[in-house]
């Protein structure tokens, strides 16, 4: 039997994606227009709306801009490019710009970018990894507030990959865990989950002077970032309690399942008391 070929792997799926992606680049059946500072880029709503409660209740809820179809959002454009990118392709590619990357803030008030770690020596190698990483966690924080849940898990998947990748030492741990807490509300768990997982594989690497790599420096996880971003310490506490506990009953069951006793089969009768005596008598 043929073996049925995957949709998005498809003839007409790929052309259905060349045919959006040709058309979000060019205006001219466009009925909506993004607004950010001085860029406008021109979208089509029965992409975007279907896509995103936030432009669809922008467009359909009476607001202004829904008579003026323009929507202005006060972000960085790069983020709104990138966006653009994903509805029309299902996908994004970022263009890192080396040494740092700001980061904006979030719907908690707070501002990502006063908490944001300096870069200090790390190599250009180690920086443009750790910026490409801030920014798919500022693209999660932007699909997250513009309710693009494709997007949002897209990024996120991205994230988890980078992490694989990125060396962990005392200029790129905390600026990794900065990012995340200070980029996402504290309900959100998608994004805290994946820096409580990396922490918790290489805690012993993080709290030594080498951290994940080969030449030694300072703590990567210094007892300064657990002080400065006390979310994150809380849930690491939750997390190493919740692993103990976990790691304990599973000791408890197994040993629950262990041969009884010699002298528990005694007192059952179905062992001789000789026998008993022997195995419990010292040589």
């Amino acid at each position: 039997m043929k073996k049925k070929t995957p949709l998005r792997k498809s003839r007409p799926f790929k052309e259905l994606l060349r045919g959006l992606a040709s058309i979000h680049l060019d205006p001219k059946y466009s009925d909506l227009t993004i607004v950010c500072g001085d860029k406008e880029y021109a979208v089509h709503k029965c992409i975007v709306c279907p896509r995103s409660k936030f432009f669809a209740k922008a467009c359909d809820s009476g607001f202004e801009e829904s008579v003026t179809n323009r929507v202005v959002l006060e972000e960085k454009p790069d983020l709104i490019e990138r966006m653009i990118e994903y509805l029309y392709t299902l996908d994004y590619h970022l263009k890192v710009h080396p040494p740092e990357t700001e980061l904006s803030g979030h719907p908690d008030g707070e501002n990502a970018e006063d908490s944001l770690e300096e870069l200090g020596d790390t190599d250009e190698e180690a920086a443009t990894a750790c910026n490409t990483l801030s920014l798919h966690i500022l693209m999660y924080s932007f699909a997250d507030r513009l309710l693009i849940h494709g997007l949002k898990a897209l990024s996120k998947d991205k994230v988890e990959k980078e992490l694989a990748l990125v060396r962990l030492d005392s200029s790129t741990f905390p600026h990794i865990i900065s990012g995340i807490y200070s980029s996402t509300p504290e309900s959100d768990r998608g994004l805290r989950d994946l820096a409580l997982q990396m922490t918790m594989d290489n805690l012993v690497a993080l709290r030594s002077a080498a951290g994940t790599g080969e030449e030694s420096g300072p703590m990567a996880f210094p007892d300064s970032l657990a002080k400065s971003t006390p979310q994150f310490s809380s849930d690491l506490v939750v997390e190493m309690m919740n692993r103990t506990v976990a790691k304990v009953t599973k000791l408890g069951s197994t040993a629950q399942r262990k041969p009884q006793s010699a002298a528990v089969h005694a007192r059952s009768g179905s062992i001789p008391q000789a026998d008993l005596a022997d195995a419990v008598t010292p040589d």
